[in-house]
């Protein structure tokens, strides 16, 4: 399999995609909020819109949008397939929205977010770490990517993974959100209200790393880290 690298710095938590050079025919707005929960755990909740067919033919458009809808209506469609590769504990679909265009809600929820990003990463051959930590009620969670050595890997998305695609975001259209509390620090983050919205980042100087840095003010004591 041959792939294109984008390299991407925006609006996610990675600097570059491995892209298998993917084509689909349902066109949609896709939106994600990542709630950090107070216990250190994820629920990621994605809402795809305005969902249809791009086929000029009446019966292509009709097959394909019959078909994306009979996946989601049994929570086996493409983004309820990216989800499940990340191994939550939770996996729920709802479709919101039954005729042309549909509206489709899937949420997932899992022990904790530093993991779950970890495996992302790993499943779409990216090389990076994630670390999340805690010190009384402040958190931190860090993401760092080696882009060069990506570049030099060009895996591409893990056999049958090609689904998490499904989860690149296009035009800022997620959100990390403090499910309580509110945020202290960013670095490679743009704060908008309570929510955290990914942005460019340059490699440091010294490492080469690409890093994505929050801080925030959760409630809870001790310490808790993972990775």
């Amino acid at each position: 399999m041959s792939h294109r690298i984008a390299a991407r710095v925006t609006p996610f938590l990675i600097a570059i995609l491995l892209v298998s050079g993917l084509a689909g025919c349902i066109d949609k707005r896709t939106q994600q909020w990542l709630y950090l929960e107070p216990d250190g755990a994820l629920t990621w909740s994605v809402v795809e819109s305005e969902v249809r067919s791009d086929e000029n033919e009446a019966p292509a458009r009709e097959r394909e949008e019959a078909e994306y809808l009979a996946g989601a209506i049994v929570g086996r469609h493409r983004v309820a397939e990216a989800l499940a590769a990340l191994q939550p504990h939770d996996l729920e679909t709802t479709v919101e929205r039954s005729r042309r265009p549909f509206q489709v809600r899937t949420v997932a929820r899992f022990h904790d977010p530093a993991w779950t990003l970890q495996r992302y990463f790993d499943l779409l051959g990216i090389v990076g770490d994630v670390d999340l930590r805690r010190a009384g009620s402040t958190w931190e969670l860090v993401i760092r990517v080696d882009l060069e050595a990506t570049e030099q890997a060009e895996d591409g998305p893990a056999d049958n993974h090609e689904s998490l695609l499904e989860l690149w975001p296009e035009n800022d259209e997620i959100r990390i959100v403090p499910a309580q509390g509110k945020f202290l620090d960013a670095v490679g983050f743009d704060i908008v209200g309570i929510a955290a919205i990914p942005t460019a980042v340059e490699a440091d100087p010294e490492t080469g790393l690409l890093i994505w840095r929050l801080v925030w003010q959760g409630p809870g004591t001790g310490d808790h880290s993972s990775h």
